[in-house]
């Protein structure tokens, strides 16, 4: 299977950095803006992440939250979050995970998410499938509306108008559907999405750390994944809309617009 070397690779880098650094003493918190942290945990994993792939395919790009935010695309490109969720890691909600992604010319074809707390490995592989701790995944498309589960990432403090959209987008879609979620880390948004656990979900950012491994996750696992109005998803877009049936997806889509 094609990428599956990549994928044990960094499964493997993954692991072994967080038995490295998810440790108390890690746990050291700086303000890294207004309304976000950062901690050693994050720091140290993603620089031994980037050595490790930086040493295994030297000619790779690499993008990731901490240091390489602002690199652009390479032919082959790694996107790594060490940590998504830090705020709930840094308060002691279980919340969290690694999530990293590999795009080949402008497509992603390899996605891993790592949830420590709960011993859980997602992947997917572009045109393979999408699994948990080894075994295939796919979304609950039987779920109607009015027993549905949807989760919304965060309010964004980067685009208030974002923000206000989702605020809204809330309100019309409380009378719809059974239950809203907010996670605060789209890695479980994604992840809970593609194992069938929820029926939806949008998260309003254009990270694509935060984005690129759950869109190929749920994509690979039978999810409806677009941009907020509906169309095919580019990366540098601000927003992902998910949802394990047409009908969840469009409702999504009309929520948001």
């Amino acid at each position: 299977m094609k990428y599956i070397e990549e994928k044990n690779f960094i499964a493997a880098c993954v692991k072994t950095a967080l038995k490295k650094f998810y440790k108390a003493e890690n746990l050291i918190k700086t303000q890294k803006s207004e309304f976000d942290l950062v901690t050693e945990i994050d720091k140290k994993t993603e620089d031994y992440l980037k050595a490790r792939i930086s040493k295994e395919y030297p000619s790779d790009g690499i993008i990731s939250e901490e240091t390489l935010s602002a690199a652009s695309l390479k032919e082959r490109t790694w996107i790594i979050d060490p940590v998504d969720g830090t705020c709930n890691m840094a308060r002691g909600i279980t919340l969290f995970g690694v999530q990293c992604a590999l795009i080949v010319k402008n497509k992603i074809v390899m996605s891993y998410i790592f949830l420590p707390e709960c011993k859980e490995e997602y992947y997917a592989i572009e045109g393979h499938g999408a699994y948990l701790n080894g075994e295939r995944i796919k979304t609950d498309n039987s779920t109607t509306l009015e027993n549905s589960i949807i989760s919304l990432g965060d309010y964004s403090h980067k685009s208030p108008i974002h923000a206000e959209l989702q605020h809204k987008a809330a309100a019309k879609l409380y009378p719809r559907v059974a239950k809203l979620r907010m996670f605060g880390a789209s890695c479980r948004d994604f992840a809970y999405l593609a194992a069938g656990r929820t029926d939806g979900c949008a998260v309003m950012t254009d990270n694509l750390w935060d984005l690129c491994p759950g869109v190929l996750l749920c994509r690979e696992a039978g999810a409806f994944v677009t941009n907020v109005l509906g169309e095919e998803y580019s990366f540098g877009e601000f927003g992902i809309i998910a949802g394990a049936s047409e009908k969840i997806h469009d409702l999504l889509v009309e929520a948001f617009n």
